[in-house]
């Protein structure tokens, strides 16, 4: 990437074009995250007499993740 770019340009400069797409997936992912970081303690909620601690309700939700976003 260049720092050459006029800004009469920028909008359709393929580098910016690019960036702009990424802010926004990483805007998506940040806004899932509070909801996905919850999971645990739900999980820990529903298990009662403290079977699933943190670390087992974590590992669950890392097992059953999707391997890509």
């Amino acid at each position: 990437m260049t720092a050459e770019v006029s800004w009469g340009d920028a909008a359709t400069d393929p580098d910016v074009v690019e960036l702009h797409a990424e802010i926004a997936r990483l805007r998506r992912a940040l806004a899932g995250r509070a909801v996905i970081d919850q999971a645990p303690g739900m999980m820990m909620a529903a298990v009662r007499c403290g079977v699933c601690t943190q670390q087992n309700a974590y590992d669950i939700r890392a097992e059953s993740a999707p391997t890509s976003s």
